[in-house]
């Protein structure tokens, strides 16, 4: 059971972790944020959290970086909070424009790209009447420091399409899906996090929706925009 000061730093250090896509130190956290303690109890604080499974640490750093269960007990927190459809409105309104004229869940290319640039992430779409999958976002992606590496490009590929056959052939979630690293049910995928939404408009067919991106993503950003989506999309008439 995590005090309330621990599940502070936890929160703080996942989001700057995040944000600089570097180990965080005890230093930074104390130059930066003010928790009414010395720089040394924030130190003993991060192993506390480490101990119990929530942060490691690099061989090569003085920093600490959230393990699953940290970016999870973040995660959670960020889903017990209530998202409204007016979140990424004007996004919203230019998808609905789009289906109006187009009046089919095709419109889900259009909704993939514009996930895809909103959330600066890759996107996948799968129509599963068609079996059709439009998959954009590959410049987003790329710009990660996590995809510098040819490997974990090549690794990346191959993930997408297990995660594609995985679409196919699950359930339409009724809520939002988050996994987190190992927690991804449909490959191996420890660096990667996969957020998923299904939708079905008023007589439509039903579709699939998933961002992928590094576990280092901005899940409070990105859970918003697909739960957003979500109320937006089955509101269509």
């Amino acid at each position: 059971m995590l005090t309330q000061r621990q599940q502070t730093i936890l929160n703080i250090l996942v989001h700057e972790y995040i944000k600089v896509a570097e180990p965080v130190s005890s230093q930074l956290l104390a130059e930066q944020y003010d928790f009414g303690i010395h720089r040394a109890m924030i130190r003993r604080e991060m192993r506390e959290l480490a101990s119990q499974g929530y942060l490691s640490q690099p061989h090569t750093s003085a920093g600490k970086v959230p393990t699953d269960k940290g970016y999870r007990f973040v995660v959670d927190a960020i889903m017990r909070e209530k998202t409204n459809q007016s979140y990424a409105a004007e996004m919203w309104e230019a998808i609905q424009q789009e289906y109006r004229a187009t009046k089919t869940l095709k419109t889900l290319h259009f909704l993939t790209r514009s996930v895809a640039e909103a959330s600066s992430a890759f996107a996948l779409g799968y129509l599963k009447s068609e079996q059709m999958a439009w998959r954009e976002g590959w410049e987003e992606i790329l710009r990660e420091p996590e995809l510098k590496d040819p490997d974990c490009v090549n690794r990346f590929i191959k993930i997408l399409d297990k995660i594609e056959d995985g679409l196919a052939e699950m359930k339409t979630p009724a809520t939002i899906q988050v996994y987190i690293g190992e927690e991804n049910p449909f490959v191996k995928a420890d660096d990667f996090s996969t957020l998923i939404v299904g939708f079905r408009p008023a007589g439509e067919q039903k579709g699939v929706l998933a961002i992928i991106g590094p576990k280092r993503m901005p899940y409070e950003r990105n859970i918003k925009l697909m739960a957003s989506l979500s109320c937006f999309i089955n509101s269509l008439q």
